[in-house]
């Protein structure tokens, strides 16, 4: 397989894959905003995805790095991509995109829109159905047998069990067994439990949060933090591989690469 995740080297499929897809064209909508115009590129303007590691490489960079992971991901390759920081930490700004478009629903949820007439200028806007029902997809088909047990308790009455067949009425009633909380719905707008939702469906794909080390490691005399790598079983360069970059005349190509594996079809 082509990944090494935390549940052994695989290659997304299913919800979870279908999710990080869309998290992934979230980003790539972005970067693409931002590289339309060449003057974009000569000022500090530049979208935070609130992973520091990652925030801190140029545009061009990140297409680099977003090209790997969603290769890696998603299509079989002959060997697993090795893990460094900079990769490591572009998979989680995957996710934190993610929290940032469900705040976006929230938000606008809260001005007491209805979904049709939600601000078109957000590209979550045309992403039927919303990113909440496809996390909540996603979480129940990572872990079904932990939070929810018997599928015959999760079926309604029509006896369905499969989450691919979700829609957002039928998620309206989930109650994923969060102790001592509310059921978290496809319309709820509690964060900390989406968040908590989000971390867990995090930890499917990264094993820890070692990139957040980066600049700790940096500082240390090599010699101590080849020992302490040693000591927590980081690969000696997996702090100081660092990303590929992208010519400008290879942005396009490399927006569209990635286009054709997030959304093979139209949507």
């Amino acid at each position: 397989m082509t990944w090494q995740t935390s549940e052994g080297d695989r290659v997304l499929d299913g919800a979870e894959a279908e999710l990080v897809r869309e998290s992934l064209d979230c980003m790539i909508d972005r970067l693409q905003d931002r590289v339309a115009d060449p003057k974009n590129l000569e000022g500090d303007w530049r979208w935070n995805f609130d992973v520091p590691l990652f925030d801190q490489l140029t545009t061009s960079e990140q297409l680099a790095v977003l090209r790997q992971i969603t290769e890696h991901l998603f299509t079989p390759t002959a060997e697993t991509l090795a893990p460094s920081a900079v990769i490591e930490a572009g998979v989680y700004a995957v996710f934190q995109t993610l929290r940032q478009f469900i705040e976006d629903e929230i938000d606008q949820q809260r001005l007491g829109l209805d979904e049709n007439d939600w601000d078109q200028d957000n590209w979550f806007d045309d992403r039927t159905p919303n990113l909440r029902t496809l996390t909540l997809r996603a979480y129940h088909e990572c872990f079904r047998d932990e939070d929810f047990g018997d599928d015959e308790w999760f079926c309604d009455e029509d006896g369905f069990d499969d989450a691919d067949g979700f829609g957002e009425d039928d998620l309206a009633d989930v109650d994923l067994g969060f102790a001592g909380s509310e059921k978290l719905t496809a319309y709820s707008q509690d964060m900390d439990q989406w968040n908590d939702v989000i971390e867990s469906l995090a930890d499917q794909i990264l094993s820890d949060r070692d990139f957040e080390m980066a600049d700790d490691f940096l500082d240390l005399d090599p010699p101590l933090a080849t020992a302490m790598k040693d000591s927590l079983g980081i690969r000696t360069d997996y702090y100081s591989d660092v990303a590929a970059d992208v010519r400008s005349e290879q942005i396009e190509e490399t927006i569209t690469a990635i286009r054709k594996i997030t959304h093979p079809k139209p949507r």
